[in-house]
């Protein structure tokens, strides 16, 4: 019985493990620099970072549920960034090609790192971080390695537009692709098929 009770608040801990230590981590901040850390404008760019960050991890869930790994996600995302910037330069442009092109920078790496893997039976690890160092490298040619400026205004508007003007648009970027990766992963045949390969 006394097993079944510390098994219990081992997997309890595990859960929430996570959320503790996050709020740990906001109070040490807040102690350490609590004059800049609790600043709306401070709080709103975290919110912005970590927003970009999560929709990242949320592609990274299924990779790693599936048993793999990926290394070159960051790079793919600095890749596909300098290319929706460059079409994004544009003043009389819109958004639709930026977006198409940042989607096709992000499916060729993709397309490489899944062919290394299923047709050249190289692991993961191997490939990934193959990608990772020569993406990164031509993001950084591509880009000279600077900020691209000049974008167009509903490029920006994209990702500078606040919700009711307070909540980023980022923000609910992030917890729509929240929703939806859990609607797949719970609730269709493809996301019980990750599972089940991982």
């Amino acid at each position: 019985m006394k097993a079944a009770v510390t098994t219990k608040k081992k997997i309890n801990f595990k859960e929430f493990g996570i959320f503790i230590a996050f709020f740990a981590l906001v109070i040490v901040l807040m102690i350490i620099s609590p004059d800049a850390f609790a600043k709306p404008r401070n709080l709103i760019n975290i919110i912005k970072q970590a927003s970009v960050n999560g929709i990242l991890s949320c592609g990274m869930m299924f990779v790693i549920i599936s048993g793999g790994i990926d290394l070159s996600a960051g790079s793919t995302i600095a890749f596909a960034g300098v290319a929706a910037a460059y079409c994004a330069q544009n003043p009389d442009g819109g958004i639709l090609v930026p977006i198409l092109a940042a989607l096709a920078a992000g499916a060729v790496v993709g397309l490489i790192n899944g062919f290394g893997v299923a047709y050249l039976n190289l692991p993961p690890f191997v490939i990934t971080l193959a990608t990772m160092t020569g993406i990164r490298g031509l993001a950084l040619i591509l880009s000279n390695g600077s900020p691209v400026y000049g974008l167009n205004k509903p490029f920006e508007h994209m990702t500078s537009f606040f919700l009711f003007g307070k909540i980023p648009l980022l923000a609910v970027y992030f917890i729509l692709i929240v929703l939806f990766c859990g609607f797949i992963l719970t609730k269709t045949v493809f996301g019980r098929r990750v599972y089940a390969i991982g």
